[in-house]
């Protein structure tokens, strides 16, 4: 068994369970000072001790004995100072990347479906014609709704990942072609909304289209450079909600509400009605200002359907694209990244994996594994 780690993941766990090493030791049967040892490296713990520790913490064996792997390509940039917790969890999911990415090659590999790398040159062009390439490599009309962005991304040779960061206060972030990318992980936290999910994809695009010089080895705390953040979310405003698309819209439903205008085209386009509200102030649909357009919609929204936005109008030039709270908000069934689980149920049943091999790229356990395994057997066969 190998223990060189087990010290630093086992601390990492403990911090972002949000537990007391007094707590942990006490629930694993271990004194304090027995787990201070393990945690500091002076003492090498036994593979009881290990499972305790494990099952108290409610995590694999294999998250205790996971050995780092560097990341040297990789945009992970916040505007924000985490709590230690926060920290632990960024930690973590720095760890968890370099495993997907590894399950992810060796399942192309084995299935003979390793796919090619697709983004396009945008060095000699802008954020808006950039988006409107990108629309015209998936072939979709300059004013029509993008239906599919997952399978746009993947269509791009960039492998997409939702996965729960355990914490709200970063979106996403996506890794560079040196460390097995292009990639992008999106933080599929269920109490960040759809839209939030949605538009994070997007702006990952952007970086990769227009920063990979900017993708550097992960730091504890690397601060959002302003003007490339601006660049990403107007190249995703375009490539979501086209000028061309909502001023078809817009005319197109003018014989409803403000409110209801919003939403509809909220609805078809699958943005926060934000993102509609930028629009608008964008492309001169609206005489007032961004500030008051905010305003006027909460307070509108209020009138129309007794409840408002929870102070959340949140008045801006344009620079937030996503509301905190969305108001008639897209369900998760509108947001669906299934390519690697695909990847996996192929590899099962082709043989190439075993069952517990299968649970262990899922990160599920057996018992659930076993459950997913059975309802692919409904299927008929291929």
């Amino acid at each position: 068994m190998n223990v060189e780690y087990i010290g630093k993941n086992l601390r990492r766990q403990i911090k972002q369970k949000g537990k007391t090493i007094q707590e942990v030791a006490l629930a694993a049967g271990i004194s304090k000072v027995a787990l201070s040892n393990i945690l500091t490296g002076k003492s090498t713990p036994k593979s009881g001790t290990v499972i305790k520790l494990a099952s108290c913490l409610n995590i694999s064996i294999d998250t205790l004995l996971v050995i780092p792997v560097s990341l040297h390509a990789i945009r992970f940039r916040t505007a924000k100072v985490l709590s230690p917790r926060e920290k632990a969890s960024k930690e973590q999911i720095l760890l968890d990347i370099p495993v997907w990415l590894g399950n992810y090659r060796q399942l192309e590999n084995l299935l003979g479906k390793s796919s090619g790398l697709f983004l396009p040159d945008v060095k000699d062009l802008d954020e808006i014609e950039a988006a409107h390439l990108v629309r015209d490599i998936a072939q979709i009309k300059a004013e029509a709704p993008l239906c599919d962005l997952v399978g746009l991304v993947s269509q791009l040779g960039i492998k997409l990942w939702l996965h729960d960061f355990k914490m709200k206060r970063i979106f996403g972030l996506s890794v560079g072609i040196p460390d097995g990318g292009p990639a992008i992980i999106v933080n599929d936290n269920p109490d960040i909304s759809i839209e939030r999910k949605i538009f994070t994809i997007a702006h990952e695009l952007g970086h990769l289209l227009f920063h990979l010089a900017s993708y550097i080895a992960p730091l504890e705390h690397l601060e959002e450079n302003d003007e490339e953040e601006t660049q990403a979310n107007i190249f995703a405003g375009e490539l979501l909600l086209p000028a061309a698309g909502l001023k078809k819209q817009w005319e197109q439903y003018k014989g409803i509400a403000f409110i209801d205008r919003v939403l509809a085209i909220k609805h078809l386009y699958k943005v926060s009605y934000k993102t509609v509200l930028y629009g608008l102030i964008r492309d001169g649909l609206y005489k007032g200002t961004s500030s008051q357009l905010y305003i006027d919609f909460s307070q509108g929204y209020r009138d129309k359907y007794g409840h408002d936005l929870k102070n959340h109008y949140e008045p801006s030039e344009g620079q937030s694209f996503v509301a905190k709270i969305d108001m008639e908000p897209l369900q998760k069934w509108d947001l669906l990244s299934t390519e690697y689980q695909g990847l996996v149920r192929d590899a099962y049943r082709n043989g190439y994996i075993s069952i517990t091999k299968a649970a262990e790229m899922l990160s599920l356990d057996l018992s659930a594994m076993r459950k997913l395994q059975a309802s692919w057997e409904y299927e008929a066969d291929e």
